[in-house]
């Protein structure tokens, strides 16, 4: 079974369990408490560039339409007024000549896709040229058909010099469709002088001393895949039942309001 075959089989079994069809990662958990989560196997993946298929947009757009997450690019916030303080965005318009709409418009995978779906679905332009969401996000939308290929002719400084972890990666293999934005992993930040001790791990979050003081992301491949973690699984191996765990273990620390929320 591949990757992807097998991924799919753990988030159907996620929406059975849920009584739900495809959700957003907000809404999974509502109505056990505050704040919500979906599941997944990964413990962080990457967030990619993907071209949207709105047929004709490219020509027509005075500007390159990109959405992309809050602080996901270099800014310079000594410039005024803000829509110069990309310095990066600034250079290549300086070399290029083409013009940048670029736009924080994406808080949370499962709900900017929702945002998108039913436009592509009916082959209607989405507004966006580039699109920066996570890996699943990709994947889902090449299966659909909603993106438009990538011409890697026009792509010489990434094929030169792209490191091969970034490559070819499983929801892309061929990087027919999308390109490595950033990565990054999951961890922990506190404040040590508000703990009173050091937190080392994820059920050091579960402490009844932090009761609505911990929060989390709403993202289901960094959440569950600390969770899982913490049941000694390793998020790439997990099984259907190993994700059931990791599920009743969040449930039960939303119903208990461990965490203050989600974001």
């Amino acid at each position: 079974m591949s990757d992807v075959e097998r991924r799919s089989q753990i988030e159907l079994a996620i929406d059975q369990l849920t009584g739900r069809g495809p959700i957003s990662r907000r809404s999974f958990m509502r109505g056990a408490g505050r704040g919500g989560l979906a599941i997944g196997a990964a413990l962080s993946i990457p967030s990619i560039l993907a071209a949207c298929a709105a047929p004709g947009s490219s020509q027509a757009a005075k500007a390159l339409e990109w959405a992309n997450w809050p602080a996901y690019i270099d800014i310079d916030e000594t410039i005024k007024p803000a829509p110069t303080k990309y310095p990066s965005i600034n250079a290549f318009i300086k070399k290029t000549g083409i013009q940048v709409h670029y736009v924080e418009a994406i808080q949370d995978n499962a709900d900017f896709l929702g945002t998108l779906r039913q436009d592509l679905s009916k082959g209607n332009p989405t507004g966006w040229d580039v699109i920066t969401p996570g890996g699943w996000v990709v994947e889902r939308m090449a299966r659909l058909g909603y993106l438009e290929e990538i011409d890697h002719s026009k792509l010489p400084n990434w094929t030169a010099n792209c490191a091969d972890y970034a490559r070819g990666l499983w929801f892309d293999p061929t990087n027919k469709y999308s390109l490595w934005w950033q990565g990054g992993i999951t961890g922990i930040g506190y404040d040590p002088n508000l703990t009173g001790r050091e937190i080392k791990t994820f059920d050091d979050l579960l402490d009844p001393a932090f009761k609505e003081r911990a929060g989390g992301f709403s993202n289901m491949r960094d959440m569950f895949g600390l969770t899982l973690l913490s049941l000694g699984v390793k998020p790439e191996n997990a099984t259907i039942a190993d994700v059931t765990r990791a599920q009743q273990k969040l449930l039960a620390a939303t119903a208990r309001q461990q965490f203050r929320g989600f974001y």
